[in-house]
């Protein structure tokens, strides 16, 4: 019996509808890699079947369908946290939650979803693996772009995800797709009628691609260097102010209370970094809380979030107050959440009402100039982070001084209790492993942590709890090739993969025999 062919007509056979709904459940299980499930070997077994099942063997449309439908059940469950925003007002906003998740799933998939119909054109399975990278890469800079979810983050725990150090997460996803591609090909190859030495190469190339998968998946990253025995301590504050809690009244001076204490929790820190917006007033009227929060820090120079407003506009910034209490600068988000920080035509969909849930106005946020590093004595340049601009790799380090340290500060609580927060921070670790850079994230309900240029969690305070984690400043390891060259070792090993296959199928036609 043909397998590859009956798979092929069953497929074929399917209603439009019906494909779609299968490869839904074959996506759905790769998202069962992320948290909460945390299961990573589904990631890779439905990647494997998504190729197993050749679906550029169908026509365009069909094919097409099948990598929507894939996207589509990935997206759905990954980003399952996507309604809690909508569920904090859910007077205002809670209407919107089913059609956001539903909007956010099928929208991204349709990059996968051209992927597969590209495939489909060329009736390439390589074709297939490169337009899937290119499409991550894709959704990582249009339309503002929204990288989140990426399979291979899923293994910023474990030994795979540190090779994004040298391809980084896109020439990573590649790699992984090309191994899963000749892992497939070279099972599937077994089992069919070739010449015996083909089938043993194919069946040894399969073998070496499960072991080194396997091991890549279940083995730890190599532990970072040792912080240096004088290193700064660094210190990540977690009020755990719940967002319908936040900007009550009657709660503010408990959460500032909160922030005040550990502040000034003893060992004293060299830097204090508090949560995105953790200061409840403009960031211009709080001269009286820098003041005091310098006194509890006793010699700390201390990172606030902020809202800061001058000449009719907000922006959602970082202060950096100085060991006496005053202002030594100012960073401002310039990577802003569309709908949540600011409402495109918001002019327009202010009058029905409609604002952004993190913003008061229909114009919301305003975006700031640019990354920025900021020099905190005894450490050096640091470049903060807000909140979603932790997700984009390509814009951490670039148009800077390299930093000693990477500060991210952020409110989860917009996330929910679930899988949200942990995959937030996983971005975190994310960027620690692509720059080679120590990470410091202080999130509003957790999870706050203090990251080490492998990634590890060297000290973190868990989701709902108040507090601080404190750490010695993580070692910091030499430029990785990613940060020196960007996506360029992407491009590289896209060109090298093409290069390959001409080169093979040259060699099978006997062009090249004598």
């Amino acid at each position: 019996m043909d397998v590859a062919r009956l798979r092929s007509d069953t497929l074929a056979s399917l209603r439009p509808t019906v494909l779609a709904v299968f490869f839904a459940a074959v996506g759905a299980i790769g998202a069962l890699g992320h948290p909460p499930a945390g299961m990573l070997p589904l990631t890779l077994i439905s990647l494997g079947a998504f190729l197993w099942l050749r679906p550029w063997e169908l026509s365009l449309r069909r094919a097409a369908i099948a990598g929507w439908g894939y996207g589509a059940g990935y997206f759905a469950l990954t980003l399952h946290w996507i309604v809690e925003p909508f569920l904090v007002d859910v007077a205002r906003h809670g209407w919107m939650a089913p059609f956001a998740l539903f909007l956010m799933a099928g929208g991204l998939a349709l990059f996968w979803g051209a992927a597969a119909a590209l495939a489909a054109w060329r009736r390439s399975g390589l074709v297939f693996v490169l337009a899937f990278a290119g499409a991550e890469l894709a959704r990582a800079h249009l339309f503002g772009g929204f990288p989140w979810g990426m399979h291979v983050t899923a293994f910023v725990d474990v030994v795979l995800y540190q090779g994004a150090a040298w391809l980084g997460p896109h020439g990573l996803t590649l790699a992984v797709a090309l191994a899963l591609l000749g892992l497939v090909e070279g099972v599937r190859a077994a089992g069919a009628r070739a010449a015996l030495p083909r089938v043993a190469a194919r069946r040894l190339m399969g073998l070496a691609l499960a072991l080194g998968l396997g091991l890549a998946v279940f083995l730890p990253p190599l532990e970072a260097p040792a912080a240096a025995g004088d290193a700064p301590l660094i210190r990540t504050v977690q009020p755990n102010a719940a967002q319908q809690l936040k900007w009550r009244e009657d709660m503010r001076p408990l959460f500032l209370e909160r922030k005040m204490r550990a502040t000034a929790a003893r060992p004293h820190a060299d830097l204090v970094i508090w949560p995105e917006v953790a200061l409840t007033t403009w960031l211009q009227e709080g001269g009286i809380t820098f003041t005091e929060a310098a006194q509890r820090g006793r010699g700390a120079e201390i990172f606030i979030g902020a809202q800061s407003w001058r000449d009719g506009q907000a922006w959602n910034a970082l202060a950096h107050v100085g060991a006496g209490g005053n202002l030594r600068g100012v960073y401002e988000k310039h990577h802003l959440v569309p709908f949540g920080e600011y409402m495109p035509l918001g002019w327009l969909f202010s009058r029905v009402g409609i604002y952004g849930l993190a913003a008061n106005e229909g114009f919301g946020f305003a975006a700031g100039a640019g990354p920025k590093v900021l020099d905190v004595t005894g450490i050096g340049p640091v470049q903060p982070l807000i909140c979603y601009e932790s997700i984009f790799a390509h814009e951490v380090g670039r148009g800077v001084d390299r930093p000693r340290l990477i500060a991210v500060v952020t409110n989860d609580a917009w996330f929910g209790q679930l899988g949200g927060p942990a995959q937030h921070l996983m971005q975190s670790q994310a960027r620690a492993i692509e720059q080679g850079l120590p990470v410091a994230r202080s999130a509003n309900t957790g999870i706050s942590a203090i990251i080490d240029a492998r990634g590890r969690l060297v000290a973190y305070l868990p989701l709902g709890r108040s507090g601080h984690a404190d750490a010695a400043l993580p070692a910091a390891l030499p430029p990785t090739l990613y940060a020196r060259l960007g996506e360029v070792p992407f491009a590289a090993l896209a060109v090298l993969a093409l290069l390959s296959h001409m080169l093979a199928r040259h060699l099978r036609s006997g062009r090249f025999q004598d």
